[in-house]
């Protein structure tokens, strides 16, 4: 991409380009506005970008249950001076949330056991992510290292410069949560709502400047330049009766102006591939209850329990989960000198 132009339009070409070329029904808009929850103003970022993962193959008359869509939202920043993020291999969580999903009434699935047609025993929830493999593609899994933190260089007086979390924050973090979280909110069904959607959202940064990634190995740190980071915000749970002591992990990624287009691509195919599955398995996100025989592919052997269906009274089982371990990324160490 060329350096002199605007960058806004430069990530907006692209994910044009990324829309012609699915082919599927989409939109993109610029200056894309959403409601602080906190000020209740009214603010905006960059980019907006959806696209359906289904292509229906007959009209009208060819619906499901749960329409799968890909939602990014897009923060565009330049400057002269880098942004430091400070990695690790791995996310802080055990049960790895990427991406964050909208539009369903859960983004768990509870299965249930049965033998020779009764419900037997308890039941254990899987998350979307884990049921339908979604880790078999890397960029779901761990495709860059996991940022804690970030940081940007700036200037002082003096002619002195120094490292600031709170401009990086209030210039990335801060608006892609928020306007997440606006979205997030848009698109909650009621008990009502018929025809759900199951919108994947994907919050991302694209950078025209240096980029630095610091890693503490062996006792010693190391920088080098990075093209990509997948940055990590932690939340209190929002949910005030919640006992869990553990944080909120959200994320969103943040790249490189000259790495937008590869990003993309991989981001294209990974998508479409998820696509597909939820599509096959739409009934039974829909119906929230599931039935699955043994065996590994979890998504391609499932049948939804209907509501109509009676099956074992809640109070009477015992429930857990069942999730992949969390992923570890590659990094690469500079040589010395």
């Amino acid at each position: 991409m060329h350096s002199g132009y605007p960058l806004q339009t430069a990530v907006a070409d692209a994910l044009q380009r990324l829309l012609d070329g699915i082919g599927n029904y989409g939109a993109l808009q610029e200056e894309w506005a959403f409601i602080d929850s906190e000020s209740g103003q009214t603010r905006s970022i960059d980019v907006f970008f959806e696209t359906s993962l289904y292509r229906r193959k007959n009209g009208f008359e060819d619906r499901i249950p749960v329409h799968p869509s890909l939602n990014l939202l897009v923060e565009c920043k330049q400057s002269k001076l880098p942004y430091i993020f400070f990695v690790r291999p791995t996310p802080p969580e055990q049960v790895y949330s990427f991406p964050e999903i909208a539009g369903l009434r859960s983004p768990d699935i509870e299965f249930f056991f049965q033998e020779d047609g009764a419900f037997t025993g308890g039941s254990y929830f899987m998350s979307l992510h884990d049921v339908f493999y979604a880790w078999e593609d890397e960029f779901f899994d761990s495709p860059a290292p996991f940022a804690l933190s970030l940081s940007k260089v700036a200037h002082k007086s003096g002619g002195k410069i120094e490292l600031t979390g709170e401009d990086a924050y209030r210039a990335l973090t801060l608006p892609l949560m928020k306007a997440a979280d606006h979205l997030i909110d848009r698109c909650r069904p009621t008990e009502d709502t018929e025809g759900l959607a199951c919108r994947f959202l994907v919050c991302l940064a694209v950078l025209r400047a240096p980029m630095f990634s610091v890693m503490r190995v062996d006792g010693e740190d190391h920088m080098a330049a990075i093209p990509w980071v997948r940055a990590v915000r932690l939340e209190p749970p929002q949910d005030a009766k919640s006992r869990s002591p553990h944080s909120i992990v959200r994320y969103f990624d943040v790249v490189h102006e000259s790495y937008l287009d590869d990003y993309l691509t991989r981001l294209s195919q990974a998508f479409l591939m998820l696509g597909e599955r939820i599509v096959a398995g739409a009934d039974v996100i829909a119906a929230g209850r599931a039935i699955s025989e043994e065996g590994e592919r979890t998504w391609s052997n499932m049948r939804p329990i209907l509501h109509e269906v009676d099956g074992p009274h809640r109070k009477s089982r015992h429930r857990m989960r069942i999730s992949k371990t969390r992923p570890r990324a590659t990094f690469q160490i500079p040589p010395d000198g």
